[in-house]
């Protein structure tokens, strides 16, 4: 995108969230150039055509089409972005006249991964528009948020509802954790989050699909391990208790800290150190992990701890955890497998279906956060594979 094809036409700062909210036109082409990377990662057309089975859906989808071709004005299609230096950026948009403004927002758009927050089925209308019309010409207006977190983008997705198709909400995360994706790798040492694009499979520790880590944060955000998203009711509630739980600046910093414990669990507990099967290679052991944790933190489904309670349920969490692991990296071979008890594991889910699972996986994760991680209290994993 060339550097004088927008416009800025206003500037607000959301003290709520920390955000910069920029508002800007810009013409068709210039976007679809812009938000072409964010768009293929986060879902492509395949993805985006989902949700359009019935036929009413793909009506509406077409009547769309018709409206811009007609001239009509679309809502703002809103894109967002995460930035380390927020303070010095906002320092350079007080005044969107300057030269130095349009330089900073120019530098922004070009240097860093954006996510499209809302319109993705517009942007789809207008691509497949651009995809069979060589001279269409169409003025855009874009809304840009600019934070230092994505914990923030989060919140402003899932308010955000001006779209004329609604998204399904483990889309909308999906497209926002190319964010998180990027705290994840910043923090863990190694971790390898694969796309959905990516054919690759995730057979060792370290090595996980984004998709499972998106369907974690809901698990953890919503504290249940069976968040059926398929039912409306139950997705306005997942996306309510999202919505609340980012009030809080530090709750996507804990899930950050309780994937890297998970992950460093995950390299112990595997074959090459001598365990018969790899523990955490289980979606479903995953989510009973995380959510028996979130509950440790947040209490409950229903339940709002004061921020400072939360604070010192993970504190001790994490500190408990990394003794945890520090002892059992101090074990042999054999000792490890003994301790695991893959046996009993093995008799306790062979019985169970894939809806049990989760269930089964987050007794036996409290099991071990009731005894507070201390192995000399607990002799092996047995009171977890027999809750």
């Amino acid at each position: 995108m060339e550097k004088r094809n927008f416009n800025i036409l206003h500037n607000m700062k959301d003290k709520r969230i920390n955000c910069y909210s920029i508002m800007m036109s810009m013409e068709v082409h210039d976007y679809l150039e812009l938000i072409e990377k964010a768009y293929k990662e986060n879902g492509g057309i395949e993805g985006q055509r989902q949700p359009l089975k019935t036929k009413s859906a793909k009506r509406i989808r077409e009547t769309m089409k018709n409206d811009i071709e007609k001239g009509t004005v679309l809502p703002p299609l809103v894109i967002g972005c995460v930035i380390d230096n927020l303070d010095d950026v906002g320092h350079c948009l007080e005044d969107i006249n300057n030269e130095l403004c349009k330089k900073t927002i120019y530098e922004l758009l070009s240097q860093n991964t954006l996510s499209i927050i809302d319109g993705m089925q517009r942007t789809t209308a207008l691509k497949e528009i651009c995809d069979h019309t060589e001279d269409f010409s169409f003025s855009l207006r874009i809304e840009l948020w600019i934070t230092n977190s994505a914990n923030s983008l989060i919140y402003r997705m899932l308010v955000l509802n001006t779209g004329q198709i609604s998204w399904g909400l483990k889309k909308q995360l999906e497209v926002v954790f190319s964010h998180v994706k990027k705290e994840l790798q910043s923090k863990i040492d190694g971790i390898d989050l694969i796309e959905s694009t990516d054919r690759s499979r995730a057979t060792k520790p370290k090595k996980y699909q984004l998709s499972h880590l998106v369907e974690l944060y809901l698990s953890y955000s919503t504290r249940k391990h069976d968040v059926n998203l398929n039912e409306k009711v139950t997705e306005e509630f997942a996306k309510q208790d999202i919505i609340e739980r980012s009030y809080d600046d530090d709750h996507l910093k804990y899930f950050i800290g309780l994937i890297k414990h998970l992950v460093n669990l995950d390299e112990i507990f595997f074959k090459d150190n001598g365990v018969d099967k790899r523990l955490f290679g289980d979606q479903y052991a995953r989510i009973g992990f995380i959510v028996s944790l979130s509950k440790e933190i947040f209490g409950r489904p229903g339940k709002h701890y004061d921020s400072n309670i939360i604070a010192k349920n993970y504190t001790k969490l994490d500190e408990r955890l990394e003794l945890f692991i520090t002892k059992l990296k101090e074990k042999n071979p054999d000792d490890l497998n003994k301790f695991y008890q893959a046996d009993w594991l093995k008799d306790s889910t062979n019985h169970l279906n894939k809806k049990q699972l989760p269930e089964f996986y987050e007794r036996a994760f409290k099991s071990l956060i009731e005894e507070d991680f201390d192995l000399e209290k607990i002799d092996n994993m047995e009171i977890c594979w027999r809750a």
